[in-house]
């Protein structure tokens, strides 16, 4: 009688648990159709949540940037024998006066020169492109029909520039206006938004460790002992990862950027500081950003003088050689575990779809997405006795 009513009860449980998964999938798409229909109003939605949040955003950035180097402080520097708490605090209290430090000798050293530079790039760069147009008619009039066309180009150009001054340079002028007007109200919300995000930061780094206790419980709650170990070892991983190739970069960049800093004012570069930021900034994207840093800089070095932009051009590639034998390797190892080749790939999808961003972030993501689909292949060819077969073959 007994087995019978177990029977029964598990006959009904898996009806109650199928429906409730009918009905869960009923649901979804119920809310992925309205989704779909108001797809624009739910965009806008996204993004006023998203301005919403814009400090909370900025507040964990900044706390997962400056994590690092409070754990170093918090456990090398200070000694153990004193509270956690109190070691703690001297730590964050430590690191976010080195960034005020160096925010202000950017603002104070760093920022009078940019502009300068900035400002000589403005009032030279039309005359040295006049010097090479000028240059090119010279060398194009011993051909006449070189020259014929040349003078074509020209004067069309001419007529055009003519055009838009008279008629369209008002208008293009009016839009440019508002333009920065509504910059400066934009400027001014991000800064009050990061304002507002370095306090955020302060308090999730505080709290940092139970914030981790409540997500460890939170994962237990919710899913399996097993499963839950798994998460939690995949999650530490990808930190692993993200934390080790963001963190490296970015020092590796700022050592790319104080050395062609200091090589170039040894050469007397024009535009020192200018490029340097330009080359240390577009050197955090992979791979592909030494060369869009290069470009634009050793075109505006060789407007200025041409046998200067050989020599800066010869120097960077020096550089590089330097950073990708051994600068780079020895700051961030083998920090994504990925081929270059998977390096490359991740670069340019994400480049393609997400810009800029994509391309510094997508490493590090792939490389995660890499770890889980190693890890799970591994699992199964371990799991089905075939994992010897597939080292004998490594080895062969």
């Amino acid at each position: 009688m007994r087995e019978d009513f177990k029977q029964e009860d598990g006959y009904f449980s898996n009806r109650i648990k199928h429906r409730l998964g009918l009905f869960a999938v009923i649901s979804a798409s119920i809310v992925l159709y309205f989704i779909l229909l108001r797809w624009d109003q739910m965009m806008e939605l996204l993004d006023n949540v998203t301005g919403i949040l814009q400090p909370i955003t900025f507040g964990l950035i900044l706390a997962y940037l400056f994590r690092s180097p409070i754990n170093f402080f918090e456990q090398k520097i200070f000694d153990h024998r004193k509270s956690a708490t109190l070691r703690l605090l001297n730590s964050v209290l430590i690191v976010y006066v080195a960034a005020g430090f160096c925010i202000y000798l950017l603002g104070s050293v760093i920022w009078p020169e940019l502009k300068k530079n900035v400002v000589n790039v403005v009032t030279e760069l039309p005359d040295q492109i006049n010097y090479v147009v000028g240059y090119i008619e010279y060398l194009l009039s011993a051909e006449s029909g070189l020259n014929e066309i040349a003078k074509a180009i020209l004067e069309q150009v001419y007529e055009k520039a003519v055009h838009w001054l008279e008629y369209d340079m008002w208008d293009y002028f009016n839009v440019v206006l508002s333009t920065v007007t509504v910059g400066v109200i934009d400027l001014a919300k991000l800064l009050f938004n990061f304002i507002i995000g370095v306090l955020v930061s302060v308090y999730v780094l505080l709290e940092r460790k139970h914030f981790a206790t409540q997500s460890k419980k939170l994962v237990y709650a919710f899913v399996k002992p097993k499963d839950a170990q798994i998460l939690l070892e995949t999650a530490k991983e990808t930190d692993k990862i993200f934390s080790g190739f963001i963190i490296g970069k970015i020092i590796d960049s700022a050592i790319i950027g104080l050395l062609c800093f200091i090589s170039l004012t040894i050469l007397k570069m024009p535009y020192t500081v200018l490029v340097s930021i330009i080359v240390g900034v577009t050197n955090v994207i992979p791979f592909f950003g030494p060369y869009i840093g290069a470009i634009p800089s050793a075109a505006l070095i060789i407007l200025a003088d041409w046998k200067q932009g050989i020599v800066f051009i010869i120097f960077i590639i020096l550089l590089q050689q330097l950073d990708g034998n051994v600068i780079g390797p020895k700051i961030l190892g083998d920090s994504t575990g990925v081929a270059s080749f998977w390096i490359v790939f991740a670069i340019l999808l994400a480049g393609g779809l997400f810009g800029i961003p994509g391309m510094i972030m997508g490493v590090p993501t792939f490389a995660t997405l890499y770890y889980i689909i190693k890890t799970y292949i591994n699992y199964k060819l371990k799991k089905n006795g075939s994992m010897k077969y597939v080292e004998d073959s490594e080895e062969q």
